[in-house]
């Protein structure tokens, strides 16, 4: 009787822990790995470099996914990035920063934890229709000390011209003004935008320049230290996407498209195919910045508000400086 009642006990306790495991299962499921949350992080961002398609593309594939990331894309002006990176505001960017790096160099908290490219794409001078080298008056550049800055003072001094500089404030307001002829010419990076404006606009490229001036992923020592594992992640995932885009000619294409915004043309078909192929043989998948590129960076960096070469040029590059900048720990 005993044996039969405890029987009867038994059988119900284990019918009421089915019941509660059906009507618990979706908490239950709370504690499965398979659903811990993703990390959450924002990424800035500024639609004309290259390096900003890599960040499409992990997001449109899911690259990002993939090493729990959820990530969001921030576009904004390269100018503002320091500020937004130190007040937690964004907690990567990517792009060339010389502004963070003098930072860095003055006791900053920014650093640069992987390169983009093994050869750096092009920046080129691009000209109004039938104007050469000798009739350039006014050479229109985003900001002061940045690449398009130094690249415009580099053509005023080695060819002994009387050009003034002027800044557009933003890359968007660069184009219009050499639409409607307020400038000359402009020095720009070699993206789709510039391919528009030779292919379709029949402005003329002047100049390709050949320096070495890669794009990076930033961050900040903070989050180095108190969250090497998402840093690490943040820096797989990125080069994963530019190995899809080196493996999937098509659907890169595809997406190139969608990233620029472009109808699906006849002439923008041939940009779309040009631009791809200088970001298959530039894109690089060590993740490190070449000693040209390092040295550019610095120099520009310690020159600070330079106004000649000279003032670049004689800047010397030292270990320290290299360190101060540089933390290549996860690609490495």
């Amino acid at each position: 009787m005993i044996n039969k009642k405890l029987w009867i006990l038994g059988t119900a306790i284990i019918v009421l822990l089915v019941i509660l495991v059906i009507a618990f299962q979706d908490k239950l499921k709370f504690f499965s790995p398979e659903e811990q949350p993703k990390t959450v992080i924002k990424i800035g961002y500024t639609t004309r470099l290259h390096s900003s398609f890599a960040l499409f593309i992990a997001q449109k594939e899911g690259i990002f996914d993939e090493y729990g990331l959820e990530v969001q894309l921030k576009e904004m002006e390269s100018i503002i990035v320091n500020t937004a990176l130190l007040a937690k505001e964004i907690d990567y960017y990517s792009g060339f920063d010389s502004v963070g790096a003098m930072a860095s160099l003055q006791g900053g908290s920014i650093k640069i934890i992987m390169g983009f490219f093994e050869k750096t794409p092009p920046y080129v001078l691009v000209a109004q229709p039938g104007l050469g080298l000798n009739d350039l008056v006014v050479i229109g550049i985003t900001h002061w000390q940045t690449p398009s800055h130094y690249l415009a003072l580099k053509i005023i001094e080695e060819n002994n011209l009387s050009a003034e500089i002027v800044p557009a404030g933003q890359y968007e307001a660069v184009l219009p003004l050499l639409a409607t002829k307020q400038i000359d010419a402009t020095v720009v990076p070699m993206t789709i935008g510039a391919f528009r404006l030779t292919q379709v606009g029949n402005y003329t490229i002047l100049k390709v320049f050949d320096e070495e001036i890669s794009e990076g992923l930033v961050t900040t020592e903070d989050k180095i230290k108190n969250n090497p594992e998402e840093v690490e992640k943040m820096v797989k995932a990125v080069l994963s996407a530019i190995k899809f885009i080196k493996d999937n000619p098509e659907e890169s294409k595809e997406l190139l498209f969608e990233f620029a915004g472009l109808d699906k043309t006849e002439p923008n078909q041939k940009i779309v195919e040009e631009v791809y192929i200088m970001l298959r043989e530039n894109f690089g998948e060590r993740g490190v910045y070449g000693d040209k590129g390092i040295n550019t960076l610095i120099k520009l960096s310690k020159a600070g508000i330079y106004e000649t070469l000279e003032d670049i040029e004689k800047q010397i590059v030292t270990d320290e400086d290299i360190a101060a900048v540089f933390d290549f720990r996860f690609v490495k």
